[in-house]
């Protein structure tokens, strides 16, 4: 009986020490799979005082909005994305790294703001500009035509140093980035649309709206035309 008894204490000794141990190496993998998305609870936020801020949007308005104005009247002047949707967007792009980066750890990312602006409405939807078709469901959204906007695309740092546009899915782009893109020369200094093959090429970016042929959802809105009653920077 003892020596049963023996044998059940080591067998119950030998499970727990197993359940233990596949308990701390899941964990390790549990660990493992958030170091990539740091805890930076210890830092502290990044503020910038109101009145740079402010004073900054106004040298804005008085030299790059005012020249926009002269040439279309109106522009917009602010872009609000919605946090939930920009967390995503931020997952994927952490995702594809963790599975493509040969080194995580030496890993720097980032994003790259292009300026950009909405093309004309007569080219939303209908097998050309797809993406903006959806835009054209609200009285508000329609009015986004030639404004100004933001496309943001993901880049990290090469080997070499170099901060590259990349695509987190791709690892070809990690070293040399994405494929330049050079409008046709026939298209340049017009809003027609580029319909060459390479205009087709997968790229993934988010913008003030709407997003290439990949990873593509709507985000946010501008002002104007929406509302501006709450903006604490502006008249």
């Amino acid at each position: 009986m003892e020596t049963i008894m023996i044998l059940s204490v080591i067998i119950v000794l030998l499970f727990g020490a197993l359940v233990y141990t596949l308990t701390k190496e899941q964990r390790q993998l549990i660990d493992d799979s958030k170091a990539f998305c740091s805890d930076y609870s210890q830092y502290p936020y990044d503020t910038l005082k109101a009145g740079l801020i402010g004073d900054m949007i106004s040298i804005y308005e008085n030299y790059q909005l005012n020249a926009i104005k002269t040439v279309q009247h109106i522009d917009s002047e602010s872009i609000i994305l919605d946090l939930d949707k920009v967390q995503k967007f931020l997952y994927h792009i952490k995702q594809g790294v963790k599975i493509h980066s040969k080194n995580l750890e030496k890993e720097k990312l980032g994003l790259r703001f292009y300026y950009a602006a909405y093309p004309k409405k007569s080219t939303w939807g209908q097998g050309l500009y797809e993406e903006l078709g959806d835009l054209l469901e609200s009285p508000i959204t329609q009015n986004y035509e030639d404004k100004h906007t933001l496309v943001i695309v993901p880049i990290r740092e090469n080997e070499q140093g170099e901060v590259v546009d990349f695509h987190p899915y791709f690892p070809d782009t990690y070293e040399n980035g994405l494929n330049k893109y050079r409008r046709p020369q026939e298209l340049l200094g017009t809003q027609e649309i580029d319909q060459s093959v390479f205009a087709e090429s997968e790229v993934m970016a988010l913008t003030g709206t709407s997003i290439d042929n990949l990873e593509a959802i709507n985000h946010g809105g501008l002002y104007p035309p929406h509302n501006s009653r709450k903006l604490a920077f502006k008249n």
